[in-house]
């Protein structure tokens, strides 16, 4: 073998690593996934629950019951807030789960299974937030995939990001 062809079986060796590092990353992620966040959860009709979850769901059915019933992302609730429409401003960290929710049931999906796909998502999207974010900073593919492998470790392994998880 000469030296060209051996520095090209090299190169192409060196291209290839990138996407098995990828692959590992995504099959140990959605493995550690399916520990933390089993199927039956995500895909059950009961929301999760628990903690913050329970706060967050009170917000989410609101929304729901204001959208169908009138179109509109708030409702008048005298049992909270007395004097003050719900779903207006203290919900402001929950938008995107409400709309999301709201989506996922008028697309056929139970309502507490459409809450638990958004948990679902938040967990996917761990690791290539910040591989996104990597890439448009300028950092080569390897780097990237390494702030993506730290990302997962640190969502699944760190205990600070553990509690996130149910207390927000």
């Amino acid at each position: 073998m000469s030296a060209s062809t051996a520095d090209a079986s090299n190169a192409a060796a060196g291209d290839r690593f990138p996407y098995a590092w990828a692959l590992v990353l995504v099959v140990v992620h959605l493995a550690l996934l399916v520990h933390f966040l089993p199927p039956s959860l995500v895909f059950g009709k009961e929301p999760i629950t628990g903690d913050d979850y329970d706060l967050h769901i009170g917000q989410v059915w609101r929304v729901v019951e204001g959208l169908d019933g009138w179109g509109k992302s708030w409702v008048y609730d005298a049992k909270q807030f007395a004097g003050k429409p719900a779903g207006v401003i203290s919900d402001a960290g929950s938008k995107a789960w409400e709309l999301w929710t709201f989506a996922g049931w008028k697309l056929g999906l139970h309502r507490g299974t459409a809450f638990n796909t958004f948990v679902l998502l938040a967990f996917l999207l761990a690791p290539l937030l910040p591989f996104v974010a990597a890439r448009l900073f300028g950092l080569n593919r390897r780097a990237a995939l390494l702030t993506a492998t730290l990302a997962s470790a640190l969502w699944y392994f760190d205990s600070f990001a553990h509690w996130l998880w149910w207390v927000g």
